[in-house]
């Protein structure tokens, strides 16, 4: 059994009257038992929206 999950998925996100798919890249790593630290990238059209 690892340490680390890692999961890409697409999200679709309520926007006005719409919905905007964005892109997110999540890594997770297990430290102890009490500590996870958590790394996501979210993305649109390829460009990073936030880290």
């Amino acid at each position: 059994m690892g340490n680390t999950l890692h999961c890409d998925y697409v999200l679709d996100l309520p926007v006005e009257d719409k919905t905007c798919q964005v892109n997110f890249d999540d890594w997770m790593y297990l430290i102890n038992d009490d500590v996870m630290l958590n790394r996501s990238v979210m993305k649109k059209f390829g460009v990073e929206l936030a880290v």
